[in-house]
């Protein structure tokens, strides 16, 4: 028969691994390689780099905001969470022609590359 405390000590020991698993994912995201960014970019500032990779390193998915937020502030810093928003729309213009980013309402946002006969 299982007691109270076996259980108590099993939850306690899979916490501690369960945040041991938090801690190496963690470590790995901040170890990533970037994706390298098309050829020919307009000049970009680190944080519209940093969405743009954001996004084309998850292209084919709807990406929320708030993974995208976390990309740009991967220590918890508090900022304003209009951010993302701001980006996005300087990105947009920016890259009108190179990069298809779409708003997926109230999931996030979804980007493309265009190919260039798509563009003309």
């Amino acid at each position: 028969m299982i007691t109270v405390d076996v259980l108590q000590e099993q939850n306690k020991r899979l916490r501690e691994e369960n945040e041991e698993l938090r801690e190496t994912l963690r470590q790995m995201q901040e170890q990533r390689v970037p994706e390298p960014l098309p050829r020919g970019l307009p000049y970009l500032t680190r944080s519209e780099e940093t969405i743009l990779r954001g996004l084309l390193s998850r292209r084919g998915r709807v990406v929320p905001r708030s993974v995208l937020y976390d990309d740009l502030y991967p220590r918890g810093e508090e900022r304003d969470p209009q951010i993302v928003v701001v980006m996005v729309s300087r990105l947009r213009a920016k890259l009108e022609g190179i990069v298809d980013i779409q708003t997926m309402s109230g999931r996030g946002y979804a980007a493309s590359l265009i190919e260039p006969a798509e563009a003309a």
